[in-house]
């Protein structure tokens, strides 16, 4: 009977769809706003765990998508003569799936770079040949391979240096079971929290939908860090795996990320199987992120009907505390909300600097409005006063 990695490659699952129509979204916008401004000749994509390249069915995984957007990218710049080149590194450390992958990529037009290595061992010397350019790393690891803190830090040291990576709630949630019921066994300082021996000490659902490899992503990411996991945990009792992801982004956050945004990869039947973290440093990315989910997910529910897209709200702390953000932070001042998200506006914020996504959006300017701070209404204009307890005075 084949195992779950052979049936992954087989035929990718349904989530694993949703991440790669996520991934084929963001990396085109990302790659054609990072190049038309000009300051970049050179910009590129780091696939940490590249794997075959596609399934069994011919259905393109991600560095077989990435090249795709490259030679598009690449071929639009060069027909219109301007500079700029998207380039392609895929690293795969297992000998199989080295050979199938570069047999699935020989003939790109975009001319990958292939490392049959592991990211850990590789990475610094894809950043040394990087240099200052931009870089989107993408870390989707299949087993045990180390990722470490030092790693996921030094990849986002650059001002435009960006990395999406998966995290499983479900893995933490089995180490933190492992951890109450042998603390003596299970040692969190270590580089490997998720592996074999600790991960054994929690049986595991017969019938579990999540990989073995979730119990190895971004383990010791936590090292040294394990008592925020454990304090924000216990600020949330009966919400342990949420917590987990507060935790993780809070821990992105002293890496060197301002802005860390977290999307639930669901199936068809919208069973939450793991997150897919984006964190980066300008805005300007997050805004490019939440809007190529938007047009990914709405690609998406077309197919398996409407709902798909409040499968991502799982993490989020509710518009209304959003809206409180947006007035604390316009308070005193007029500020408009404006459709094309120019900085300074009300909507540019809610999606740089809020939980707020795209499909949000119509909602938190509805609960601004029924507060009383819309003024005008072409164009849209809120008037924010200097604190909630003068709100009254609007309405």
């Amino acid at each position: 009977m084949p195992n779950r990695y052979d049936r992954h490659w087989r035929s990718f699952p349904g989530h694993t769809r949703l991440k790669h129509a996520v991934l084929r979204a963001y990396l085109g916008a990302w790659a054609r706003i990072l190049l038309s401004r000009g300051q970049h000749e050179t910009i590129w994509f780091v696939d940490g765990f590249a794997g075959r390249g596609r399934d069994d069915e011919g259905n393109p995984g991600s560095p077989l998508i990435a090249c795709e957007i490259a030679n598009e990218v690449n071929a639009d710049f060069a027909s219109r003569a301007l500079r700029g080149r998207v380039r392609i590194v895929a690293v795969e450390w297992k000998r199989d799936n080295f050979a199938a992958l570069r047999e699935n990529l020989h003939d790109s037009p975009c001319e990958p770079l292939l490392y049959h290595n592991t990211i850990n061992d590789q990475y610094r010397d894809i950043l040394v040949m990087i240099g200052d350019a931009p870089a989107l790393f993408f870390l989707d690891p299949w087993g045990v391979e180390d990722l470490s803190a030092e790693m996921i830090a030094d990849m986002l040291s650059g001002e435009r240096r960006e990395v999406l990576v998966l995290f499983s709630e479900e893995g933490t949630h089995r180490l933190a079971g492992a951890v109450a019921a042998e603390p003596d066994e299970v040692d969190t300082a270590q580089s490997s929290l998720f592996s074999d021996d600790a991960a054994a000490l929690t049986p595991r659902p017969p019938q579990s939908d999540y990989r073995d490899a979730d119990e190895a992503i971004l383990q010791d990411v936590f090292a040294g860090l394990w008592g925020l996991v454990q304090d924000t945990a216990a600020r949330n009792p009966g919400m342990e795996r949420e917590s987990y992801l507060e935790s993780y982004m809070a821990i992105q956050q002293r890496l060197g990320a301002r802005y860390v945004l977290p999307m639930s990869i669901v199936d068809e039947n919208d069973h939450h199987h793991y997150s897919l973290v984006h964190a980066s440093k300008n805005g300007s990315a997050v805004v490019a992120m939440k809007e190529a989910l938007n047009s990914a997910m709405n690609k998406r529910a077309q197919s398996i009907g409407p709902g798909f897209l409040e499968n991502f709200h799982f993490a989020s702390p509710g518009l209304s505390r959003v809206c409180d953000q947006i007035a604390q932070r316009f308070a005193g001042k007029n500020v408009r909300w404006q459709e094309k998200p120019a900085k300074g506006t009300v909507r540019r914020y809610a999606l740089e600097e809020t939980w707020a996504l795209v499909p949000d959006l119509l909602d938190v300017k509805k609960i601004l409005i029924d507060r009383g701070y819309a003024t005008s209404t072409k164009p849209l204009t809120f008037a924010f006063p200097e604190s909630s307890s003068d709100r009254a005075a609007l309405e």
